[in-house]
């Protein structure tokens, strides 16, 4: 699974910084989305609120993933 996490959060490093605006921001956060969904396993469902039981390792390359993101969309607006 190591190999597979890495693979794949490097994939999603790619996906955001080729980001160019406010409709590529939006398809990295569900790519980012779908990483974490991937990697962690759904503990229950109640009243329409998913939760999920999350590997820390894998909590906190998906934070610094969101972080880039926020990060790529400063930038954006700052220009």
């Amino acid at each position: 699974m190591n190999s597979e996490v890495i693979t794949a959060y490097k994939k999603a490093e790619k996906v955001i910084s080729s980001s160019k605006g406010p409709e590529h921001f939006k398809a990295s956060r569900r790519y980012v989305n779908n990483f974490f969904r991937s990697f962690c396993i759904e503990d229950s469902f109640l009243f329409g609120l998913r939760t999920y039981d999350i590997d820390p390792y894998i909590s906190a390359l998906y934070e610094n993933l969101l972080e880039q993101i926020r990060v790529k969309e400063y930038e954006y607006e700052r220009r």
